[in-house]
């Protein structure tokens, strides 16, 4: 695997606070806004603390919610205990694929923080990198699935698939001041079924 440095950052004042809740005391706060006239996302993902301890690795992505939830292209990012996150990809349910690997580019910035209880991961990224390969082009008041994911690591430091006990998937909508109802916890199907297309 091909490490980069954990770059701090600021994020600046946002057009969204928007947040899901998923299992296990997992949160994803993101936020949109516009920076240099292009339109940005930061997350936060906030992990129970001793989980350090129990997993290498927590993976958080996000897919076109109109694609069928075992397969098409995931925009993911990893993010190891050590503090690391990493711009990856992921397709259906194989293991994720650092994009450098692939032959696209890093396109996030990364840090990370910590309290008593919480491990924090930050990162950022465009809605449109140019790197079609590997990432989505984000779409504000568009339907995603989030999908996480938690496993272990070899003693190489390579990702092992993830556990199935604690791999899932949400849906989510890109818009602003979003925030989860706990209505579609633990996969049950959202409404983002076939037909609905033309809401968006």
């Amino acid at each position: 695997m091909n490490f980069f440095w954990i770059i701090s950052f600021v994020i600046p004042p946002c057009l969204s606070e928007s947040i899901e809740y998923l299992p296990f005391n997992i949160q994803v706060t993101f936020h949109l806004y516009q920076e240099n006239n292009e339109n940005w996302v930061s997350f936060t993902l906030q992990v129970p603390i001793e989980y350090k301890k129990v997993f290498g690795w927590i993976g958080i992505g996000i897919k076109n919610g109109f694609d069928p939830i075992n397969s098409g292209p995931v925009d993911f990012w990893v993010s190891i205990t050590d503090g690391s996150t990493f711009d990856m990809f992921k397709s259906g349910t194989d293991i994720p694929i650092n994009d450098e690997d692939l032959g696209c580019v890093n396109n996030i910035e990364s840090s990370y923080n910590e309290t008593e209880d919480y491990s924090i991961y930050l990162w950022k990224r465009k809605f449109y990198t140019g790197d079609a390969l590997c990432d989505l082009v984000l779409k504000q008041n568009w339907p995603y699935v989030v999908v996480y994911e938690m496993g272990d690591l070899d003693a190489e430091g390579k990702i092992l698939k993830a556990f199935e006990r604690y791999s899932g998937f949400e849906y989510i909508v890109f818009k602003n001041d979003y925030n989860d109802d706990n209505g579609d916890e633990r996969g049950i199907y959202g409404p983002w079924e076939e037909g609905l297309q033309q809401n968006f």
